[in-house]
């Protein structure tokens, strides 16, 4: 059986013209290993109408860039906090950062330069914490609905990658010729005391509990710093809603004060309870994670979702002659099948990641017919 390193996982995505600063502060850490990934932020522009007193909201792209990589647990509040201050990510409409707890399963044991880390000036940056990671794999061309719905509850920003999906069409028979295997992939940040009224917001406006239409997962943050732009226009004040409102969030340690939803309490109870799911995360050349992730599908996997990475190590630069281009396959899993897996598959230069899954949705036929007898 392989063996589990504990490390915790660091995400950030920023806007392209500015992802320099993360390079630069990435290497001062000493990381080994940073895996980029293409992507685009979504957010409100504001127009102003001729015919209407009242500004329009329209949706707009950016394309960023998706950083993530592994540290030692001990220091990753400490990298967290120093990317953000070097990147200036506490800033509204530059970025965000954060980090999840995960075991990592590899062939060699993961170097880290820690006398570097030792090292890292400390920051002034104070990260939120109590947080849950949204993650939505919807039909390409479905994103800019959900996110869109993300966008109108005034909580959160989201960040939309794209995958190709596989497994699950192969099971669905004739039904497969009316679901793309060309995916996106919607992931949003919320405060715990929301996760639950976004997550089913989330379920409703992309009609997830159709089958076919997608499937959502939601996970623990251990501490975030985050944007908060999401509308674009003309500033008329000196400090716009977003600086004022992370002003507060700073303040006070916490966004709890800016919650909307009344179930506060119950929602907690709900995350306290243990869950039997599982993110595996496949991180392979590319061309080579097909038949390891068709391998775990055929230990009890359900589908999974690749996406492309490509691998920038910063101590030694981009060399040409070696392929740096990558690819990852999510799949969620339960316990049974993790242990499977873990038993029967070898990483060799590969990288399995595990991390927690707090809630899943899927296609749920019992919910469609209670609604319809209301």
């Amino acid at each position: 059986m392989m063996t589990g390193f504990q490390l915790t996982r660091i995400d950030c995505w920023m806007y392209r013209e500015i992802s320099d600063a993360f390079i630069d502060a990435i290497g001062e850490t000493g990381v080994p290993e940073v895996f980029v990934q293409n992507a685009r932020s979504v957010v409100f522009r504001e127009k102003t109408s001729r015919l209407s007193r009242r500004n329009k909201l329209t949706l707009e792209d950016s394309p960023i860039s998706f950083f993530s990589f592994h540290v030692p647990s001990d220091y990753s509040l400490k990298v967290l906090s120093f990317i953000a201050d070097k990147a200036d990510l506490s800033f509204p409409g530059r970025g965000s950062v954060l980090s999840v707890p995960v075991t990592v399963y590899r062939k060699t044991p993961p170097v880290f330069d820690e006398k570097k880390l030792e090292n890292l000036p400390q920051s002034n940056v104070m990260p939120f914490k109590d947080l849950r990671g949204l993650v939505a794999i919807v039909t390409r061309g479905e994103g800019n609905d959900l996110a869109k719905a993300i966008l109108q509850t005034g909580r959160a920003l989201p960040i939309v990658t794209f995958g190709t999906g596989m497994g699950l069409r192969d099971k669905l028979g004739l039904l497969r010729i009316t679901i793309s295997a060309e995916k996106e992939i919607v992931q949003t940040v919320v405060s715990s005391h929301d996760a639950d009224a976004n997550f089913d917001r989330m379920v409703d406006a992309a009609n997830l509990d159709y089958p076919g239409k997608g499937f959502l997962f939601s996970y623990p943050i251990s501490a975030a710093v985050l944007d908060t732009k999401m509308i674009r226009g003309r500033a008329f004040y000196l400090a716009s809603m977003e600086q004022i409102v992370s002003a507060i969030d700073t303040m006070k340690g916490h966004s709890e004060w800016r919650r909307n939803s009344p179930f506060a309490k119950k929602v907690l109870e709900m995350f306290e309870k243990p869950s039997a799911w599982e993110n595996l995360r496949i991180i392979s050349r590319e061309g080579v994670g097909y038949e390891k992730t068709r391998a775990t599908m055929n230990l009890g996997a359900g589908g999974a979702t690749q996406s492309r990475l490509r691998l920038f190590e910063p101590a030694s630069g981009t060399d040409r002659t070696v392929s740096h281009e990558r690819e990852i396959n999510e799949l969620i899993i339960n316990s049974e099948t993790r242990e499977k897996i873990l038993a029967a598959i070898e990483p060799d230069e590969d990288i399995f990641e595990l991390s927690s899954v707090e809630r899943i949705s899927a296609f749920r036929a019992v919910k469609k017919e209670s609604r319809a007898r209301k």
